[in-house]
């Protein structure tokens, strides 16, 4: 299993590098360089932690992981270990965080589209497959800062280097940042789907994804989570007691 394929390898390389060019051009020839430098791309780099992220995706998640998820492992993996270089170079650490943060999330409308997520009722079903492209960007600006914030925030100056063998606890903290970040990603996308036009009609032929993923609820999964605080709170209003509620809600 790739990061952005299902298989591992040079198939893999060639569509990371493919968003990768993609994100590069659009700074270099739409207007980019007026913030004082251009974006290259290293595909020594992007091999390498195609390599390495998949190795984390296959130990702590479901195979095959979320499009969310490997969107998520490309942002943590390519802040962590850059693949874009900047030229000419930023004159401060602090400032090449910032901007590759910023050019890093500029990845997330280049690669949802090529990404799909299976719809289908139930595993047993038959499979419907969706393209994530209705990205319509962040929620709000406070959302889009905070997130930026939270991939600057991710300095790379004490993990191993890439091509080092990592203790366990190692991956798994990249694990837990991955999780996080596709959290967010996700939640966004949700937004995205309700964003109303000006007729006050939602998109034409917009097909949520929200709430339609039971497909991914296999068989043998424990489902304890999705339950355990729903019949807590139905017993806390007695609809477990039978006893039945008016309009107003009393008894």
């Amino acid at each position: 299993m790739g990061l952005l394929t299902i298989k591992t390898g040079q198939e893999d390389y060639d569509a990371v590098e493919f968003v990768a060019e993609q994100v590069a051009i659009l700074w270099n020839d739409f207007g980019g360089q007026d913030h004082g430098f251009r974006v290259v791309v290293s595909k020594a780099d992007i091999k390498k932690i195609c390599d390495k992220s998949n190795e984390v995706l296959t130990k702590f998640f479901p195979t095959p992981p979320s499009p969310f998820k490997r969107v998520a492992a490309l942002l943590v993996f390519g802040r962590l270990y850059p693949f874009f270089g900047f030229e000419p170079r930023q004159i401060s650490s602090d400032l090449h965080d910032k901007w590759l943060s910023r050019i890093l999330a500029l990845l997330i409308p280049a690669t949802l589209p090529n990404l799909e997520v299976n719809l289908s009722s139930q595993p047993s079903k038959t499979e419907k497959w969706v393209r994530l492209n209705n990205w319509t960007g962040f929620p709000s600006a406070h959302f889009k800062i905070e997130f930026l914030l939270f991939l600057e925030w991710l300095q790379n100056h004490h993990w191993p280097a890439i091509d080092e063998k990592w203790e366990d606890e190692t991956a798994k903290r990249i694990a837990r940042i991955i999780l996080s970040c596709a959290l967010q990603l996700e939640s966004c996308y949700y937004l995205c789907e309700w964003v109303v036009l000006p007729d006050g009609k939602t998109k034409k032929g917009l097909v949520r994804v929200q709430g339609s993923c039971l497909g991914c609820l296999h068989a043998n999964l424990d489902l304890t989570p999705l339950s355990y605080d729903i019949r807590l709170l139905q017993a806390q209003k007695g609809e477990d007691t039978g006893e039945k509620s008016d309009s107003t809600g009393e008894t």
